[in-house]
């Protein structure tokens, strides 16, 4: 929608980016990109960082997140902040009377993620869990495809990601699953999204086995998932990080958020030892995509992914989606840029200027969370969580 408030008037709504990460640097040129929103302020720990984002965005930088939640000209936050930090952030905010926008996951487990929804329920604010693959305009296309087309009732959905998440360089904080961090974290909050957006069914049983590698980093980097659904669907889900095979190899070069990705690129990160670098450094890989990247994106395509069906099955393209059914190969293309961060920024909009109901608020972000806390419970306690 996005229409604009009940004048008819479009009022970016002013957001404080809090965390200047990837993710909340990414925020930054998100927000200040679309209409509906202006980046208001930036906070981070980091002075230069904060001076150095604070001065491309032409706003105020803060070094104190308190400062920040003072600024009348910030009316909500947008939190990039490392995932243990989620709770006592979004508590300062709701005290600052702040809407708020929260990076994927919400929370770092299922008891923390429950006070934020009761955090949210009693203070009357919105807040929106945000930025995952499950925004991505092939997957809402493929979603709608699922009600829309001839295809009948979903039977599965089988997700693949093979890449070289643990050869890049992060923080101990990222990889330990206590903490919010590691794949079943930080990466399976895509999937399971993903799977939800398509199925749109409660998740109600959790299988699942965990991997663990030795070298060349030391970490928990794989896991395979079954979700069952009420109604009856599956969803599989697969996660390597290791970054030996990848599945850009099987979807045209394309890797996720569209980018142009070499299935290759895990042979030069193991030869440069990359996940030893400083992460943001100028050694580093991580860094933010220059604006010549960022324009030469396409559809984004997270691993491989089908979703079977009574009377045909459906899958990603490179333009949109494919669907097999009895007689036929169609392939239906999908606008660029119709997914994504944008759509959580006009459903935030919406929910905040205009009072419409959202779906991706405080309880959906805490599902989300449960789920992938089920995925390392079934595989440490070796059994099925059931909800």
């Amino acid at each position: 929608m996005a229409r604009g408030d009940a004048s008819g008037r479009v009022r970016p709504v002013g957001v404080g980016v809090l965390g200047l990460g990837l993710a909340g640097r990414g925020a930054v040129q998100a927000l200040s990109k679309s209409r509906l929103t202006r980046v208001a302020a930036v906070c981070d720990l980091n002075a230069e960082t904060t001076e150095s984002v604070a001065k491309s965005a032409g706003v105020p930088g803060f070094l104190s997140f308190d400062e920040m939640c003072s600024d009348p000209g910030v009316e909500a936050i947008f939190i990039a902040t490392p995932t243990h930090m989620r709770l006592p952030h979004v508590e300062t905010a709701i005290r600052a009377k702040k809407h708020l926008m929260v990076e994927k996951p919400i929370a770092r487990n299922g008891k923390e993620a429950a006070e934020i929804v009761k955090l949210a329920d009693s203070s009357g604010l919105f807040v929106m869990s945000v930025n995952t693959r499950g925004r991505d305009a092939v997957v809402e296309a493929m979603a709608n495809a699922v009600r829309e087309e001839p295809v009948g009732r979903v039977l599965s959905l089988t997700n693949v990601m093979y890449k070289p998440w643990l050869l890049s360089p992060r923080y101990d904080y990222e990889m330990d699953p206590v903490l919010g961090g590691g794949v079943n974290f930080r990466q399976a909050p895509h999937q399971v999204e993903i799977a939800r957006a398509i199925l749109q069914a409660p998740v109600r049983a959790v299988t699942a086995t965990v991997g663990h590698a030795n070298a060349p980093v030391e970490a928990y980097g794989n896991f395979n998932a079954l979700l069952e659904f009420e109604g009856g669907a599956s969803a599989s889900l697969v996660f390597n990080g290791y970054g030996y095979f990848d599945t850009s190899e099987l979807t045209w070069g394309i890797g996720e958020g569209g980018r142009k990705h070499d299935p290759g690129a895990g042979i030069a990160l193991r030869k440069a030892e990359s996940w030893k670098k400083v992460k943001y450094s100028e050694a580093s890989p991580i860094r933010p995509p220059d604006r010549a990247s960022r324009s030469a994106r396409g559809l984004s395509i997270y691993g491989l992914m089908i979703i079977s069906c009574e009377q045909g099955d459906i899958r990603p393209s490179r333009h949109g989606y494919y669907i097999y059914d009895f007689d036929s190969i169609r392939e239906i293309r999908v606008p660029l840029n119709a997914g994504g961060m944008p759509k959580d920024v006009e459903e935030f909009y919406d929910a905040v200027r205009r009072d419409v109901p959202y779906a991706h608020d405080a309880r959906w972000g805490a599902r989300t969370v449960e789920v992938c806390e089920a995925i390392w419970t079934s595989a440490r306690e070796d059994r099925t969580v059931r909800f």
